[in-house]
């Protein structure tokens, strides 16, 4: 009857109304200091757990109060931390709180991820990470093949914006993996189907100048090629927008030249797409020397990824910048960037899809922000990858239910 009892609690359906209204409680503060400690000077985010709002001392109380009405969650991340030193009782603290306030959802498949026989495990350091070029965190399978964070830097973590949000990004790594036992990470076939429109320039006759249609259709693709889709829109969207509003940007313009007519502009338009941005093989400028429009291109080419890069950081306060990483994956950094260009590209064309880092960061910014209204705040990444958030939501509804 008690086991009973205690596996109704830890899935959420025991706890008292009492208990609710203090978790609602506790929630508030939190998010309250969560918005001072954004608000905050760059650099002090370490804020979040400080006064007034929400104290260490305060975070330390919820945990103890969460984990009475949640054990079997405290014992599933004692297990986790079981090869951290206890010297570090601070940030697996953290770790805790920060956690402990998410989607239910979410917390409830965390704490079984961490339960499972073979489950996820942490390993962390105060230290660097001593093998040389070595991540300061990432996610692997250690010699048994049990999937494992290694999270170095710790003091650097918890100064971070948001605090420790690349545990959050690991961990999305984690659920990834582990999501289809046996069959390598999950985001590398996820599959999704939805109506899109897509961007097409194209001179019309009658009007005599160039016009953007973005017929519907279904479309079935995986995480990349929708990540690939929503760039190729928004390089088109820009391009158009230069070319028909009159410039942007900080180049001489010289595709807006009167020599320049739009039958020449949609040419220089999709070489700039398709022979420079999205080139499959990384090279982007390098293909561009002794074009007949060289300076043309290039104007349009440097105003395109002034305009894009500012967008995509766009009220983001230095914190998760999901679409920022994602661009750069697609277009070896020409737009965007994160991870060097050597990790998505290599001599003979791509090495990786962003699939992957394509569900981590957008579990990262999931989680890591804990309201839904706050997340609008500080970045919101649907403005420029719309249709890829979409089929990342469905990912993570799926991983949730596994």
């Amino acid at each position: 009857m008690e086991e009973s009892k205690e596996k109704s609690r830890d899935k959420g359906q025991g706890t008292s109304d009492l208990s609710d209204g203090l978790m609602r409680e506790w929630k508030r503060r939190y998010e309250a200091s969560f918005l001072t400690c954004m608000n905050s000077d760059a650099g002090s985010c370490h804020a979040l757990f400080m006064e007034p709002e929400f104290t260490m001392e305060m975070a330390a109380r919820f945990v103890g109060w969460y984990e009475t009405c949640y054990p079997e969650r405290g014992k599933a991340f004692d297990w986790f931390f079981r090869k951290t030193d206890p010297q570090l009782s601070e940030p697996m603290g953290k770790l805790r709180c920060m956690t402990y306030m998410l989607d239910e959802a979410i917390v409830l498949r965390m704490t079984e991820a961490m339960k499972l026989p073979g489950g996820i495990y942490m390993e962390m350091s105060p230290d660097k990470n001593p093998r040389r070029g070595g991540a300061s965190a990432y996610f692997g399978r250690d010699f048994f093949r049990r999937p494992r964070i290694r999270y170095y830097e710790i003091e650097a973590k918890g100064r971070l914006s948001p605090p420790y949000k690349t545990f959050f990004h690991e961990f999305g790594h984690g659920l990834d993996d582990m999501g289809k036992r046996g069959r390598g990470f999950y985001s590398d076939r996820f599959s999704f189907t939805q109506e899109a429109g897509q961007n097409r320039l194209r001179y019309d006759e009658e009007k005599g100048r160039l016009v953007m249609d973005s017929p519907c259709a279904m479309y079935s693709k995986t995480i990349h090629q929708w990540m690939a889709f929503d760039v190729e829109n928004h390089i088109i969207r820009m391009a158009y927008e230069r070319i028909s509003e009159g410039g942007g940007g900080h180049s001489r313009q010289r595709y807006l030249s009167p020599g320049i007519g739009p039958k020449v502009q949609l040419e220089l338009v999709e070489y700039v797409t398709y022979q420079l941005f999205l080139q499959p093989d990384g090279r982007g400028m390098d293909a561009l020397r002794g074009h007949r429009y060289e300076a043309e291109i290039r104007d349009l080419y440097q105003d395109i990824q002034e305009i894009t890069n500012q967008e995509i950081l766009k009220n983001a306060f230095g914190m998760i910048v999901l679409p920022k990483d994602l661009f750069g994956g697609i277009t070896n950094n020409q737009l965007g960037g994160g991870h060097s260009g050597d990790y998505w590209f290599g001599k003979f064309g791509r090495k990786r899809e962003v699939s992957r880092e394509a569900f981590a960061g957008y579990f990262e910014y999931r989680t890591t922000v804990p309201d839904d209204g706050m997340k609008e705040q500080v970045i919101n990444p649907h403005h420029c990858i719309h249709y890829t958030v979409k089929a990342l939501e469905e990912m993570l509804v799926q991983l949730l239910k596994m």
